[in-house]
């Protein structure tokens, strides 16, 4: 097709001479051009499967009139067609959670080079373990007598062969890692201690036992510790997992609304492994991912290697891919999170005012519904963000609690801690001091919760989708018809290669044409008489393919 408009465009530049038959070629060329049905089914075939056509299928419509619905129903049953849909979603979504700081120096486990033994990166660990700066074990076997009476490995004089100085460290024993458990590793004593609660009182799979309790290592077969490679096996699943629920909608298992209402979510082991081990080991200057009540059940004995999937149930307020880790850690900040959702399903971008009103602003306002130029996003972007509060920014997990989160913490008044730095204003001179960072704009004066008597609209709007969580957000834009028009425009923008044309009064307006595929797609009930189950993405899918604007080229 590019090289039909290339050509098109070289007769028009090259060869118009107007009144001649070039200027008429050139004019035609300028006009979309039906597809015959063998340029027809290559163009079907390359978007529905991302493959063009074989000799065998070219030949099943030579004595036909047009591509049947026998074919197309076979190619839509084919995992090139799931493969095309992910394409299309992956450029909606973004799937990608790569970068995101998963896990901490502190439980990170290495392979030293000169030894293949393993331990862990942190020279403050390190320390806590030997005494000494960042010192890490020997080359030498442990002695399964060299413990204290409590189980701790107590040091030996070893010589290290590169600087010739004797130090006081533990040696190595060897470990079967959970990561490949038929393959054990060489890891230093202190790290391969296998007790899961430490001598401190708290699990060894606590983030805080890592620089304060030696008692503690990496526990049976090393799962307090992230091993060599891990984070990226977990950011390739952590994609595969929302793309799975993209499976389920687009192959028409489920309404295409279940994308963004469902609770349910697709898990394998290594993601169950990380959620119940590894989520919470990671200290407040990381994202938070450990595990709450409301990411649904864990098995006793969650297996890193298995790969099978199994759909696990979430409660609020989790809901559709939006509260799954790869968009959670894709977009980190509630705005951001709102934002995407808004283009995604809604159609909506962000433009700023050529003349912003400067009536009644503050320049230096921390709330940027209040600030010049800033105000009239943020209008709209702060009450869409309130509905993503309830799942911690630069995190996975959901912070509902009352107990472990209230909207007013007076411990972060008086004896502000990491874990105030991290969910809590802790500023001395706010006025929100002590209260959650994303409710810090929805509160009264009293520090609860906005209601619509103590606070402005907004203010209150914003409070109020809070507690709705994000499937609050999902009621109003599927409520307003608003998601159906843009999974229209989506899938539209992507078999046609452009969107669908907006242009009231103009002849090339398809306004109407938008209308009748949403209102089709929402109810079932299509204008060709054929009715579907609502929001039939396949047979979504077929209205569009049907179209004479998908049959056309220019």
């Amino acid at each position: 097709m590019n090289g039909i408009r290339g050509g098109c465009l070289l007769l028009a530049l090259v060869l118009f001479v107007p009144g001649s038959v070039s200027a008429q070629l050139a004019t035609e060329c300028d006009t979309s051009q039906e597809l015959d049905k063998y340029k027809f089914m290559r163009r079907l075939s390359l978007d529905l499967r991302l493959v063009p056509p074989t000799w065998d299928e070219y030949q099943q419509i030579a004595d036909k009139d047009w591509v049947t619905d026998e074919i197309i129903d076979g190619w839509m049953s084919q995992p090139g067609y799931v493969g095309s849909m992910r394409r299309m979603h992956k450029d909606l979504f973004w799937p990608n959670p790569a970068g995101s700081q998963l896990s901490d120096v502190q439980t990170n486990l290495v392979k030293f080079q000169s030894d293949e033994t393993h331990g862990v990166i942190s020279s403050i660990r390190r320390s806590l373990y030997r005494g000494g700066p960042g010192l890490s074990c020997g080359d030498f076997p442990h002695p399964e007598d060299a413990y204290d009476e409590d189980g701790v490995p107590t040091l030996m004089p070893w010589t290290d062969p590169q600087s010739q100085e004797e130090e006081l460290v533990d040696g190595w024993v060897m470990r079967s890692p959970y990561w490949d458990p038929d393959n054990p590793i060489k890891v230093c004593a202190f790290e391969a201690q296998e007790r899961e609660m430490g001598l401190s009182g708290f699990s060894c799979g606590d983030y805080r036992v890592t620089t304060e309790d030696r008692s503690c290592g990496c526990g049976p077969d090393l799962r307090y510790c992230y091993g060599p490679q891990i984070v990226g096996k977990l950011w390739a699943d952590m994609g595969e997992q929302l793309l799975r629920m993209v499976d389920d909608v687009v192959t028409g298992a489920r309404p295409y609304t279940d994308l963004v209402v469902s609770t349910d979510i697709h898990m394998n082991g290594r993601l169950l492994f990380w959620k119940k081990y590894l989520g919470g080991l990671a200290n407040f200057s990381k994202t938070f991912n450990h595990w709450a009540p409301e990411d649904g059940d864990l098995p006793e004995e969650p297996q890193f290697s298995d790969e099978e999937w199994s759909v696990v149930s979430r409660s609020f307020p989790h809901a559709g891919i939006q509260t799954m880790p790869a968009y959670a850690l894709r977009f980190q900040t509630n705005r951001a999170r709102a934002n995407r959702f808004r283009i995604a399903f809604t159609s909506q971008y962000f433009i700023p005012s050529a003349s912003p009103s400067m009536e009644g602003c503050d320049p230096n306002a921390e709330d940027l519904t209040q600030r010049c130029v800033c105000r009239d996003c943020h209008k709209v972007l702060e009450p869409m963000a309130g509905h993503f509060a309830p799942i911690a920014e630069a995190g996975t997990t959901p912070i509902v609690d009352p107990l472990l989160f209230p909207v007013f913490n007076e411990k972060c008044v008086s004896k502000p801690s990491s874990f105030c730095g991290r969910f809590y204003v802790t500023e001395k001179d706010s006025p929100q001091k002590g209260v959650l960072l994303s409710h810090q704009f929805a509160i009264d004066d009293a520090k609860n919760l906005c209601t619509y008597e103590t606070c402005d609209t907004v203010h209150a709007n914003i409070a109020a989708n809070i507690e709705a969580g994000p499937a609050g957000l999902v009621d109003s834009v599927v409520g307003s018809g608003q998601f159906a028009r843009s999974t229209v425009r989506n899938l539209f923008r992507y078999l046609l290669g452009r969107d669908v044309r907006i242009a009231p009064g103009e002849a090339d307006d398809e306004s109407a044409l938008l209308t009748a595929l949403a209102e089709g797609f929402r109810t079932g009930a299509h204008g060709d008489g054929q009715t579907l189950s609502a929001y039939d993405f396949p047979g979504l899918v077929r209205q569009v393919i049907a179209l004479e604007q998908y049959r056309r080229v220019r």
